[in-house]
């Protein structure tokens, strides 16, 4: 966005996704919603299914993480890996296990689960 700002529907968006998170109001907004903004329609489907799955108690906070880190890996996401590893160390991974996150299932150390 040219002039630096997001737009009213974006910062609908915005509002939307620091209730879920519980996150304050940052000084500026982050590159990586800068560029979701750009499709109101792509990120307002990105919130609602981010909503889903943090708010799910299916799985647990660790296993999220891994599933996260281990996706980010896959899919070559730096900005999703550099976010969620701070998380997935928070929900209980450690340094071992997201190394194992980018060697895949057959690397040694994981548990049955």
């Amino acid at each position: 966005m040219p002039d630096g700002k997001i737009g009213a529907r974006a910062m609908e968006l915005l509002d939307q996704l620091r209730l879920t998170y519980s996150v304050g109001e940052p000084e500026e907004v982050h590159e990586t919603f800068r560029t979701l903004f750009r499709h109101h329609d792509a990120t307002q489907a990105y919130l609602e299914l981010g909503v889903l799955f943090t708010a799910n108690p299916a799985l647990a906070a660790r296993d999220k993480e891994l599933l996260i880190l281990r996706t980010a890996w896959l899919c070559g996401a730096p900005i999703a890996w550099g976010e969620h590893v701070g998380n997935g160390k928070n929900a209980g991974l450690t340094d071992a296990d997201i190394e194992r996150l980018t060697l895949g299932s057959a690397a040694a150390g994981w548990s049955e689960d």
